[in-house]
């Protein structure tokens, strides 16, 4: 029976000793591979009604805006006189579960949708 070759392998000195050029598999890049977890953030105290969204579309599906102040959240810049309606109404909509889109010029647009 004729021996076959034997096949580098990433922890294979051999393979960097004959000069063949085996790359590594790229980590976490496979097909097979499962999806990153996103990392729990639960509590917010100063963030923007902005930020909020993004983190709860990008990361963790939930949070709370939470505070030992009350003047730190609804003091906060996202309350100001121009800006307090619409961002009310942005976190009732998230409180209720409803779907956000978010579109911006400047930035990659998303949607929070069973969040």
């Amino acid at each position: 029976m004729p021996r076959r070759p034997v096949e580098p392998t990433l922890f294979d000195d051999t393979a960097a000793a004959a000069g063949s050029a085996v790359p590594p598999p790229p980590q976490g890049s496979g097909a097979g591979a499962p999806p990153a977890e996103p990392v729990p953030r639960l509590l917010y105290a100063d963030a923007t009604p902005e930020a909020l969204s993004h983190a709860l579309a990008s990361g963790w599906p939930s949070g709370a805006v939470m505070s030992a102040e009350g003047g730190a959240v609804f003091g906060s810049h996202g309350m100001g006189y121009e800006t307090i309606l619409r961002n009310l109404a942005l976190l009732n909509t998230l409180w209720d579960g409803g779907e956000i889109a978010v579109d911006r010029r400047s930035k990659p647009s998303f949607r929070l949708r069973d969040r």
